[in-house]
């Protein structure tokens, strides 16, 4: 299979994603437990009378901190606890991060 480019993109190397089966896989089986992940925050919530609808879920919300740093987790979830109508219940956010081992547990919760 030849793959075409527009003149923008020649020379320019494709990602190791594009290239490397295994890479694809790793990319493809991260992103689904991101999504499984979020289907289960939203059944959770609707069980319990809370609010967190499709949207409410983001991947890769970039969130500055000081000196020029910042934290990308892999999604980002809004919840409204209780009462499903109104304003009634505390709005929560969560980061969720999925590790595929490739940090040990000190290291993941430092960065």
């Amino acid at each position: 299979m030849k793959l075409v480019v527009g003149p923008e993109l020649r020379g320019r190397r494709p990602s190791r994603t594009v290239s490397d089966p295994t890479a694809v896989r790793l990319k493809v089986s991260h992103a689904l437990t991101v999504t499984e992940i979020a289907l289960d925050f939203l059944q959770d919530a609707r069980c319990h009378g809370g609010l967190c609808r499709p949207l409410d879920w983001m991947t890769e919300v970039h969130h500055p901190l000081c000196n020029d740093e910042a934290v990308i987790p892999d999604a980002l979830l809004n919840y409204q606890r209780g009462p499903a109508v109104g304003d009634n219940g505390p709005m929560l956010r969560a980061f969720a991060e999925v590790d595929r081992a490739r940090m040990g547990p000190e290291r993941l919760a430092r960065n």
